[in-house]
């Protein structure tokens, strides 16, 4: 709903919360009495110290203006550059909390029940046509609404809700409910996804207690991680090997990667996993069994001239890629819980920025050559001198990071990266999309 754009002309705050909670009221409306209607309104929060602080960053949030969220205040012109400030969503979304805590016990009936988490820090609250009083068996400490909706739709079901309709354009959503699938007790579960095209209708009811039943056991149990392996918001993915490829290799052989199902169940990875998670890796790469990374990079790119990107990654980045599958995945499993217990994020593939500011991913833990390799490969140039006497112009490649001039092309000072090389490769375009 926060990324919904308002209406054109002159709107306060309270126009939209009242526009918003007109639109949560209306998916409690029932022609029959008898039936509990209850509507979840679960919001994110945005924490200072967050896993997600990079992908965050990547999307330009944090640099907006901050504005102040007041029932008298008009709506800022550029809505986009509104959402781009975590703390703006998190004040509209208590705002929005406090705007139903007051007005919605007034409009409701007696059948009728809101539950609304992530505007009030941990608080879950329950509104009725009575009162507004807190629900201790909902208070939760999970960050994102992804994992908080699960925990909502268990509880629903425990109070007496045969059929839950899930709303969300997120396909981790989609993927969490059929994870926990069997401990929401409720008989069918819709995922409600897409939105009202202009000539056609584009919203679909996903029925996930139908796939649920067509997965056999060993699919289910590897599919959350499988579908983290290969990328989310927090774990990153492979250049040219998608959703689709890995779907396909699981469904085809899920009962070969088995030991994947106990990924993120502890915060180390055994090392039996490891492996299963590189024949996994492997297989989307073609390989049908990797014993190593290492080597299958070394094979593709003996092969063929392949961009680095568009190579498996080393083992040792990938050692750190598991770590902070196995972090996210700890938090998915524990959806169904109020309450998660998570390790510290430094231990499973994050490391503080160098400024102290937040987490950022580990990208590797051993250098990236030898250091006699590094001598030959590496140009001690100043920025700007690189078009001249450059030892990585010599050898006919760009510049990198670990050079002195950084092949920096941006740089803040006017001081850049003179190879041609580095700025052909920097400008060169590729697609991310999923080679089948």
């Amino acid at each position: 709903m926060l990324g919904t754009p308002p209406s054109l002309g002159k709107t306060s705050f309270r126009d939209m919360a009242e526009r918003f909670l007109s639109h949560v009221l209306q998916r409690s409306t029932s022609t029959s009495p008898e039936v509990n209607q209850q509507v979840h309104v679960v919001f994110d929060k945005y924490l200072e110290d967050s896993i997600k602080a990079q992908t965050r960053g990547k999307r330009g949030e944090g640099q907006g203006h901050l504005y102040q969220v007041r029932a008298d205040v008009a709506i800022p012109p550029n809505w986009k550059q509104f959402l781009t400030h975590g703390a703006n969503k998190r004040n509209l979304a208590e705002y929005y909390t406090e705007y139903m805590m007051e007005h919605a016990p007034a409009l409701l009936q007696d059948h009728q029940t809101i539950y609304t988490s992530g505007g009030k820090e941990d608080t879950t609250l329950c509104i009725t046509h009575e009162d507004v009083h807190t629900v201790d068996s909902l208070r939760s400490s999970q960050e994102e609404a992804d994992t908080r909706i699960v925990l909502h739709s268990v509880a629903a079901a425990e109070a007496g809700a045969d059929t839950i309709v899930v709303r969300s354009p997120d396909t981790d959503v989609l993927v969490l409910l059929l994870h926990h699938r069997a401990v929401i007790k409720a008989k069918e579960v819709f995922f409600l996804t897409g939105r009202e095209g202009k000539h056609t209708q584009l919203r679909r009811y996903i029925p996930i207690h139908s796939i649920y039943e067509l997965l056999s056991t060993s699919q289910h149990r590897i599919l959350l991680p499988v579908y983290c392996l290969t990328g989310c918001d927090t774990v990153s993915s492979f250049h040219g090997h998608g959703k689709r490829t890995a779907f396909r290799v699981m469904m085809q052989k899920a009962e070969h990667f088995q030991p994947l199902a106990m990924l993120g169940s502890e915060e180390s990875v055994p090392e039996d996993v490891e492996v299963c998670a590189m024949k996994f890796v492997g297989a989307m790469y073609g390989k049908a069994s990797c014993t190593s990374l290492n080597a299958l990079r070394c094979e593709k790119a003996g092969k063929k001239n392949l961009q680095g990107k568009k190579l498996p990654p080393t083992e040792d980045s990938f050692h750190l890629h598991l770590l902070r599958c196995a972090y996210q995945l700890s938090i998915w499993r524990q959806a169904d819980v109020s309450m998660a217990v998570l390790p510290a994020p430094t231990v499973c593939g994050y490391e503080r920025r160098t400024d102290g500011s937040g987490l950022q991913p580990q990208m590797m833990a051993q250098p990236p050559a030898p250091p006699e390799l590094l001598n030959d490969l590496v140009c001690d140039c100043v920025p700007d001198a690189c078009a001249v006497e450059c030892s990585c112009l010599d050898s006919g490649q760009p510049c990198t990071s670990a050079c002195s001039c950084g092949a920096m092309l941006d740089g803040e000072d006017g001081h850049l990266c003179a190879n041609p090389l580095t700025i052909s490769a920097v400008d060169t375009p590729d697609s991310d999309s999923d080679a089948e």
